[in-house]
């Protein structure tokens, strides 16, 4: 294994995970086999921009003990019956992890126990990478169940809360529930206002206009005739004046 092969592929890694943050993505994790592991394990320690988490399945960078510690979250799984020293060394992991760390031994299970492929099993028969079918076949199940529960954890469930925290926080506030109690009152007392108000001499005023205007309509004498009134009476004596000039006239021709 030349020295060096896997910070070769970093360039790579670096520049396919910046594509990915250009178009959105908030949180990016690396996932590997074999090789791929140890590059996933190197984007960690090389602390790769916007590089959040990796899962290695059976790789280890060759100069690993060269690294920084791995201050990220990092799963490793690797098979106890593993032949692929130096490569797939789960102690040099177990040396560079921090607390959010979790490095997996499947006994029996040997090197690239992930690839079921017929034609994958036969090279590692003949490679004499270790394990055996049923070993493989176990380990491969439950690390494949661990990597999913922790990429769910540190990528997509940190993901959903961090959209949510933002869709708060751009969310207008929302009034008191006081404050819109007392808005249809405000509204109510600027309606109140619009309507004329009538003072207590205005009143006072109607009142005496109303007991000083002529009546035209009086109660019935006891003879059943209605009573003329003031203004009747007045018109009745202009025409009487009237006639008695008409009659009068031809009389002292």
């Amino acid at each position: 294994m030349a020295h060096g092969i896997t910070e070769d592929y970093l360039q790579d890694v670096n520049n396919t995970v910046a594509a990915l943050h250009r178009e959105g993505a908030p949180r990016i994790g690396v996932v590997g086999f074999c090789l791929g592991g140890a590059i996933a394990v190197a984007s960690l320690s090389h602390r790769l921009p916007h590089v959040t988490a990796a899962v290695s399945f059976s790789g280890t960078p060759y100069n690993i003990g060269k690294a920084a510690k791995i201050e990220l979250p990092l799963q490793a799984h690797f098979g106890s019956a593993s032949t692929a020293g130096g490569f797939s060394d789960s102690r040099a992991i177990v040396s560079l992890s921090s607390h959010t760390s979790h490095v997996y031994t499947y006994d029996g299970a040997g090197h690239m126990f992930m690839n079921n492929h017929p034609m994958m099993k036969q090279h590692r028969r003949q490679m004499k990478l270790g394990g055996d079918d049923s070993a493989d076949i176990a380990a491969a199940t439950l690390a494949w169940s661990r990597a999913l529960e922790f990429l769910d954890s540190h990528i997509k469930t940190a993901v959903e809360q961090t959209r949510t925290h933002v869709l708060e926080s751009e969310e207008p506030d929302k009034p008191d529930s006081q404050d819109v109690a007392e808005e249809p009152k405000k509204h109510e007392a600027d309606d109140a206002t619009e309507i004329p108000k009538v003072t207590a001499t205005e009143v006072d005023r109607v009142a005496e206009k109303a007991r000083t205007r002529p009546e035209t309509i009086h109660a019935d004498d006891a003879d059943g005739d209605p009573k003329p009134s003031k203004e009747e009476d007045t018109d009745a004596q202009e025409v009487e004046e009237t006639e008695e000039m008409t009659v009068q006239t031809p009389g002292a021709a």
